[in-house]
């Protein structure tokens, strides 16, 4: 048999050479691709109606994941963030650490760079201010807003989930403490108020109450509930903020869940934030 020439053999090796070049080129592109998609910018498909019309279901929002991006997101910006339960949710960005958003009746928010009217809002049943915090502030439970304490109050419990606090509650009127069988007058969705659930019903549900109490308190023109969290037999009186923390929100309200039931999201729980160069109109 005759042997193949040294041209051929040179010839098998060079191709086999190439075609490893290529093999490794291709894995290389897959790598960086990956890595493209996992630490830079990934596209993300809007699968509902939560933040339409600016973004309508179908529609492709491009998320850029470095962390300049997200410490340099704007309010009115999509944003992609993790919830604690694993998922993956697009919301728009409304508050930024250390400003203050404005809620009205009507839906409208605003705040620095931010003016909206949320379509189907119902959860500021008055109008109200929120501050976010930001990292470095201190929490004083007993100076914030009725809407706040309940904000803090989720914050505290997941960064503490091992230190379970009790809600107490008292009753004033006209800025004197009276008894909290005067609430039991009062009634959420028809159900009377039980004085010992008083310290766990929300800001809006505490507020129906007040309102109630008032109008059985002929001549009086202020009832206010106080709540304070205790531990065992110590009041807890604020938190410390470790992080920078943002509030996100539906532009659909109803059936939708964002930080007025997630609470303020912490900048670690804040995946990216839409990047200009946007394919918002491409579907599939």
């Amino acid at each position: 048999m005759a042997k193949p020439r040294p041209s051929q053999a040179l010839m098998r090796q060079h191709s086999t050479w190439r075609l490893g070049v290529k093999i490794a080129g291709f894995v290389t592109f897959l790598l960086l691709a990956l890595a493209l998609r996992i630490w830079v910018v990934e596209g993300v498909k809007v699968p509902d109606r939560s933040i339409s019309p600016d973004f309508k279901p179908g529609a492709w929002v491009w998320i850029c994941k470095l962390p300049w991006c997200i410490e340099e997101a704007h309010p009115g910006a999509p944003v992609l963030l993790g919830t604690r339960a694993g998922d993956r949710i697009l919301r728009i960005l409304a508050g930024t650490p250390g400003t203050s958003i404005q809620g009205e009746t009507n839906g409208k928010i605003t705040g620095p760079g931010f003016k909206r009217r949320l379509s189907e809002e119902s959860w500021f049943l008055e109008n109200a201010t929120i501050r976010i915090p930001k990292k470095g502030d201190s929490l004083v439970f007993s100076k914030l807003g009725t809407a706040e304490f309940d904000l803090a109050m989720k914050l505290y419990q997941q960064v503490h989930p091992k230190k379970p606090v009790k809600i107490r509650a008292s009753l004033w009127i006209d800025n004197r403490e009276a008894p909290l069988e005067k609430a039991v007058s009062a009634q959420i969705n028809n159900i009377p108020v039980k004085i010992r659930e008083l310290g766990n019903l929300n800001w809006q549900e505490i507020r129906l109450v007040e309102m109630q109490v008032l109008r059985n308190e002929h001549g009086s023109s202020k009832v206010e509930v106080r709540r304070e969290a205790w531990k065992d037999s110590t009041r807890v009186e604020g938190i410390r903020i470790h992080e920078n923390l943002y509030f996100v929100v539906c532009l659909k309200a109803r059936d939708c869940v964002d930080s007025r039931e997630l609470g303020f999201i912490p900048q670690s729980r804040m995946l990216g934030s839409r990047i200009p160069l946007s394919l918002a109109n491409f579907k599939h």
